[in-house]
């Protein structure tokens, strides 16, 4: 590209100059399908930003009643699981240790 490479605003700028009217055509078909898919992105993006501001809020209400000891012990069934699975990978590690002094 040339010396107007740079619009005025300092951003780029394409030449239009020299392309065919097919060419052209295909250029701003894919400008508008870009445009067509990234509206919809726009649109989810603030859709979810106001989703964890709510969510956000709605816990630290839930907070604000509750006993927050209650709410931060862990479930018997739920640290049993864990603790199992605990034993289970030292076991494995054990194993894998005796297994390599072999190989």
């Amino acid at each position: 590209m040339g010396d107007n490479a740079v619009s005025t605003h300092n951003c780029a700028v394409f030449d239009t100059r020299s392309l065919t009217p097919d060419k052209l055509i295909f250029y701003y078909e894919i400008v508008y399908q870009r445009l067509a898919d990234y509206i919809p992105m726009v649109i989810l993006l603030f859709i979810l930003k106001e989703a964890a501001v709510m969510l956000r809020a709605h816990a630290m209400d839930l907070r604000d009643g509750a006993d927050v000891v209650k709410l931060l012990v862990e479930d018997t069934e739920a640290g049993q699981k864990r603790a199992d699975l605990h034993q289970r990978m030292e076991r494995l590690r054990l194993a894998q240790e005796r297994i390599s002094i072999y190989l």
